[in-house]
């Protein structure tokens, strides 16, 4: 959907009116024009630690809801950079 989103902005020529920012890093993201801003998020490691839960939800190994945090990384490029004044 950001991706999207940014070309229909680019092509009303309003690219630099609105910050867009997007999730998990698809590799379109960096070459579409210009290039989106994303949250990079460890996909395999979500799914893995997602099924680690279900079997031991399944097992009854766990009481009451868990949380888990996951290490993720903001990616910015132009979509969002003239928005902070950061290079691109």
């Amino acid at each position: 959907m950001a991706v999207g989103a940014v070309m229909a902005l680019k092509d009303r020529g309003m690219q630099r009116s609105v910050a867009v920012i997007g999730v998990n890093d698809d590799p379109l993201t960096a070459l579409i024009d210009p290039p989106l801003s994303t949250i990079r998020i460890p996909v395999f490691d979500l799914g893995a630690t997602a099924a680690h839960m279900l079997v031991d939800m399944l097992r009854h190994r766990v009481e009451g809801p868990r949380q888990t945090i996951l290490p993720s990384q903001l990616v910015v490029r132009a979509s969002t950079s003239w928005a902070v004044g950061a290079p691109v």
